[in-house]
């Protein structure tokens, strides 16, 4: 097929008779440039890296050539290896259909991809107390948890140590910002190891050089700042180590996806994670020309703009040298200072007691999960460490609201005798005109859909979190801290009275003290009771709020009763009797 194929980015323009064209998005968005087109001399728009055609830019594009809504003019195809974002926008908003897909696993399994090793290192990081944002963590508050003397000399003995024992040969890392890129790979060096780094400041043709040094073997070690997550064939890279936490699942499989590529004599890439990755308008001219908004246009055509945006990008760059040149003698600087402490840390170098798990694959990796949820204790502290104040309904479900009428709920059910998987759905309460209509004969609530069902609590929770953050922002309005309402307080007085009965011996005084006691709760504390009433009367959060306010119930005195082997009881506090009513 003879066809005649174009360029269209920066200054590489296509002619007029061109059959194909191929264009770059920072280009074709550019109003002059757009306006060059008539959507109706094309039939197809294929896009690559379609994961971010839910961006602005992109969307701009594809209204221009009216292929945004589904009676579409005009064919658009896409291409990605990255099927999901990591801010949780649905791609369904501008592809109808997935007509092939085809997961990482399957190609492992079918011989495409390279299979994977995993090993994590046990290092003494806090990731708790790291800011995050747009579900992920944000990048300052990261780097100084992970970028420390300690650390880095951590990651770099454990590279060491896993080389002496796997034989790496070209090994990929992925650090949190620039200045971890830096003084990782310096690090690196000072312990004999042939590494060098690659960020986005990195010239283009120092980049290219330093690449080509690496894919043949010359270079040990590369050192990255978000460079190497797209569009890189590396086939070399034997193994990574992800020395950048990250709560994305799409960032975590864009970078594990780095090391898969085939190889000849490659079997496997092994993943080493470092910290715990497993368990990612209207527009003035200036601007038009990316140019200051106070830049002077007057009297200018607009080749004379054009020229002088060459003219300024050229005075930029020369500053940005400049400021490059000022940052890196600090650095030198900093990495002087740096080199005193890592000499003294060095000696401890004969005396690490690095710990390392080795799963043989994916497949092992998935068994190893599975086996580790069946106990009842890390599920309950996985589920009181997530970022969601979930509710406990029963003792195999949870709940977490998402607005007045929506809630998601997640449900642990029995695969076999040994093993669970974990089921999170979204779900709406029927409404007390329905239920009235009904005669009370339809349940308190319908699932709307099934979201995710896997055997790792830990991925099932993070769907749940990047939810919760972003298609139902509403949940961050339950995160109150004032005084409960009177609204609130009536209505858990009423029915916690009722319950009342079921559980203790109904006095005067015990009804005085739940009704002052519940005038004390906050808001947050309110909905959460509000809520575990609307989904059932029989939740476990009601008699364990009943047990924190009032003290052990009838039947908890029992149960210790039979424990202790006494005819009384004195002295047990509310948080026993929680712990208690739990396993009883």
């Amino acid at each position: 097929m003879n066809l005649n194929v174009d360029i269209d980015m920066r200054k590489s323009k296509p002619s007029p008779d061109s059959d194909v064209i191929v264009a770059s998005i920072p280009t074709l968005v550019r109003k002059t440039r757009l306006e060059w087109y008539n959507p109706k001399d094309f039939k197809l728009i294929i896009l690559d890296e379609c994961h971010h055609a839910t961006a602005s830019s992109w969307s701009k594009i594809l209204k221009y050539f009216n292929a945004d809504s589904p009676e579409l003019e005009i064919y658009v195809l896409g291409f990605t290896a990255t099927l999901e974002r990591s801010d949780g926008r649905s791609l369904g908003t501008i592809f109808d259909e997935i007509v092939f897909n085809r997961g990482l696993l399957t190609m492992v399994q079918n011989g495409e991809l390279a299979d994977a090793k995993f090993s994590c290192v046990d290092i003494d990081v806090d990731l708790t107390k790291v800011a995050t944002k747009k579900d992920d963590y944000e990048i300052t508050s990261l780097s100084e948890a992970i970028n420390t003397d300690k650390v880095n000399l951590l990651v770099a003995m454990s590279y060491i140590k896993l080389k002496e024992k796997y034989g790496f040969n070209s090994t990929l890392m992925f650090c949190v910002d620039i200045a971890h890129c830096k003084t990782l790979c310096g690090v690196l060096q000072r312990h004999g190891i042939n590494a060098q780094y690659v960020t986005g400041d990195t010239a283009k043709h120092e980049r290219a050089s330093i690449i080509n040094d690496f894919k043949n073997g010359i270079i040990e070690v590369l050192c990255n700042v978000m460079v190497f997550t797209e569009g890189t064939d590396i086939p070399n890279i034997d193994s990574l180590f992800l020395a950048r936490p990250t709560k994305s699942r799409p960032l975590l499989v864009q970078m594990i996806g780095r090391g898969l590529r085939l190889h000849k004599g490659k079997k496997y890439c092994h993943i080493v994670d470092i910290a715990g990755t497993r368990g990612t308008g209207v527009q003035s001219v200036p601007r038009l020309f990316s140019l200051p908004t106070d830049y002077q246009i007057r009297d200018k055509t607009f080749q004379d703009l054009s020229k002088e945006k060459e003219e300024y990008d050229i005075e930029q760059e020369k500053l940005k040298l400049q400021e490059i040149i000022k940052k890196e003698k600090l650095r030198r600087l900093e990495e002087e200072a740096t080199f005193l402490k890592t000499k003294r840390l060095g000696q401890l170098r004969t005396d690490l007691n690095l710990k390392f798990t080795t799963f043989d694959g994916f497949i092992s990796l998935e068994s190893e999960s599975v086996t580790e949820f069946n106990n009842d204790q890390l599920v309950n502290k996985i589920l009181r460490e997530s970022s969601i104040d979930w509710v406990r309904f029963e003792y195999d479900s949870w709940g977490c609201q998402c607005g007045n009428d929506k809630f998601l709920l997640l449900r642990r059910k029995t695969v076999n005798e040994t093993d669970y998987h974990f089921v999170l759905s979204l779900n709406v309460f029927h409404s007390a005109r329905e239920r009235e209509v009904f005669k009370y004969s339809i349940p308190n609530y319908y699932q709307e859909s099934e979201l995710e069902q896997n055997s790792n609590l830990r991925t099932v929770c993070a769907k749940a979190e990047s939810l919760i953050s972003t298609i139902l922002p509403v949940y961050r309005n339950f995160q109150h801290k004032s005084a409960i309402t009177k609204k609130q307080a009536d209505y858990l007085s009423r029915k916690m009275n009722t319950k009342l009965g079921h559980y203790y011996t109904k006095t005067p005084e015990l009804e005085t003290k739940l009704k002052s006691s519940i005038q004390m709760f906050d808001k947050d504390r309110a909905s959460k009771l509000i809520f575990a009433f609307k989904f059932s009367l029989k939740s476990l959060w009601i008699r364990w709020e009943l047990q924190r306010l009032l003290g052990p119930d009838n039947r908890t005195q029992r149960t210790v009763k039979k424990l202790v082997g006494k005819d009384g009881l004195t002295g047990i506090s509310s948080s026993a009797a929680h712990s208690f009513a739990a396993n009883s």
